[in-house]
């Protein structure tokens, strides 16, 4: 009898085992495919001197990388991203980097193009160049890009009405890059400079060239445990906002995922930014 009982307990543990498995991993499908949207407010020139008076300027930016699209992430869970970026009616939209995957085959295929065609904003819709945008045929990848309806800022910058630069740096990956000097400087000196850089590691130059927010991607904020822990050993910051010296920086988790739909201990993201300019 006492054997018999035994062996239901042990039974009765597997199973409890694989429902609180099985419980994760469906958790784990949720988190990976139902982004949220991150809200930050960063206040530009504020000070005692304007603390009755309203700003000269607002914006609102919704930045949102590492969408990966391709077999994995499919034309209906880009149709998902693209009715999410609708609803936060931002000003200017950003994808900084790995829009595509692996392959563009699959995008070429489902005709993912007319979806993204549907991301408008009224100081326009920019991609970032990521290390994932360079595989297989670059130039087609861009030429892609580009007729989807994106701007692509390569080392390249866009005065916003003459209020703020926002400033696109090309992939850390990349071989021949302007210099971080350069790329800020690029339009006179407009300040405040928001740059997005697909890779956290350019960071440190940002801080050292005066960038008021630095936003970047990359690391998926490690996607599933106990990878978000190890990220922290490599980057500055693998996931969130901070400050290095005057920049302020935000690393985001991404709104997509790479590889299996999948995210323990982490969540797919869209960013606002409101910028208020004094």
């Amino acid at each position: 009898m006492k054997q018999l009982t035994g062996r239901r307990l042990k039974i009765g543990a597997l199973w409890m085992i694989l429902l609180l498995i099985a419980i994760q991993l469906y958790s784990g499908y949720q988190h990976a495919v139902n982004p949220v949207v991150k809200t930050r407010t960063y206040l530009f020139n504020k000070s005692s001197k304007h603390a009755d008076h309203p700003p000269k300027a607002v914006y609102k930016l919704l930045i949102a990388s590492d969408l990966h699209l391709g077999y994995m992430v499919d034309e209906s869970q880009l149709q998902k991203y693209v009715d999410l970026i609708h609803e936060q009616h931002a000003d200017i939209v950003v994808i900084d980097g790995d829009l595509i995957d692996y392959s563009l085959h699959p995008l070429l295929e489902t005709g993912m193009d007319e979806q993204l065609r549907r991301i408008v904003a009224p100081k326009g819709v920019y991609l970032i160049p990521g290390n994932h945008d360079y595989k297989g045929d670059p130039q087609q990848n861009f030429d892609w890009i580009r007729q989807a309806g994106m701007t692509i800022l390569k080392d390249s910058v866009v005065n916003i009405d003459n209020q703020f630069l926002l400033a696109g740096r090309d992939d850390r990956s990349r071989t021949g890059r302007l210099p971080m000097e350069a790329l800020v400087k690029q339009d006179g000196d407009v300040k405040p400079v928001v740059l997005c850089a697909h890779q956290p590691g350019d960071l440190p130059d940002a801080s050292r060239c005066g960038v008021f927010l630095a936003v970047c991607g990359h690391t998926h904020a490690g996607q599933v445990f106990p990878f978000n822990l190890l990220e922290r050993l490599v980057y500055i910051k693998a996931y969130g906002d901070g400050k290095l010296a005057d920049t302020h920086y935000y690393v985001s988790s991404g709104l997509g995922f790479s590889g299996i739909p999948l995210r323990i201990a982490t969540c797919s993201e869209a960013v606002v930014f409101n910028i208020e300019i004094y």
